[in-house]
């Protein structure tokens, strides 16, 4: 379906950098990737700088995580955002676009790290939200002036608990990736540190969510720093 008259159109990408990019792998969340590009007609990217620095960790301590990544990307649902693509998604201002993607991200490459600053630049110049777990690069942009051109920045468990309001994951899956994650020894949010994704989320602020579904979480009035999408398409992604 079309979105509604009045109501702003689903971003068209959503960059994603390596902080989120591999807890989605870890936990086998290519179905949410899915869920995402065919029930709102929002594609999920990888900029070119975390392609090569996820690639390099599939040798060390993500290994085995390799045909993941290359399933997802082969789908395109993990889309490489390099030049050929950004002039498919973007017509004649692609070249231009990705032209000013680079020249961004060698400049913010000056006070963050690389693949940061570049799925920044990204996000900026082609208007795309942005889903990182990295706040201190948020912060040291912020604090330098740098406008983050789509807010908020999303999180990983922005993702993840918007898969559970949507419909796509229970209560039982987000958990699952809780413990997989806490095992793993990767950070977990304090709200869900030491409790069930479920007793945990009554205190978590989503910041990714369907204008279509019930609102999950914490819901504070006048706090409005969501972003707010709408089902183009009644597809869903599975598990498995």
């Amino acid at each position: 379906m079309s979105p509604l008259p009045g109501v702003p159109s689903n971003p068209k990408l959503l960059v994603i950098d390596a902080s989120v990019a591999l807890p989605l792998l870890l936990t086998n969340q290519i179905p949410l990737l899915r869920h995402i590009k065919a029930s709102y007609s929002i594609q999920p990217v990888v900029v070119e700088a975390v392609d090569a620095e996820i690639m390099g960790l599939m040798k060390g301590p993500f290994a085995g995580l390799d045909q993941r990544y290359r399933k997802a990307v082969r789908l395109e649902l993990l889309s490489l955002a390099d030049e050929e693509h950004v002039k498919g998604w973007y017509g004649d201002q692609g070249k231009a676009l990705y032209r000013q993607m680079n020249i961004e991200g060698l400049r913010l490459y000056e006070t963050i790290d690389r693949g940061e600053a570049y799925s920044h630049a990204a996000a900026n110049s082609l208007g795309a939200p942005i889903a990182t777990n990295d706040m201190q690069a948020v912060r040291i942009l912020r604090a330098n002036g740098e406008q983050i051109a789509v807010e908020p920045p999303l999180g990983f468990w922005d993702l993840v608990t918007f898969g559970f309001q949507t419909g796509l994951l229970t209560t039982n899956d987000c958990d699952a990736v809780r413990q997989h994650l806490g095992k793993a020894g990767q950070a977990l949010p304090a709200v869900f540190k030491n409790s069930s994704f479920e007793a945990g989320l009554p205190d978590f602020f989503c910041h990714l969510t369907d204008r279509g579904c019930r609102i999950v979480g914490q819901s504070p009035p006048g706090r409005q720093n969501r972003l707010w999408v709408t089902k183009t398409s009644q597809a869903a992604g599975t598990q498995g």
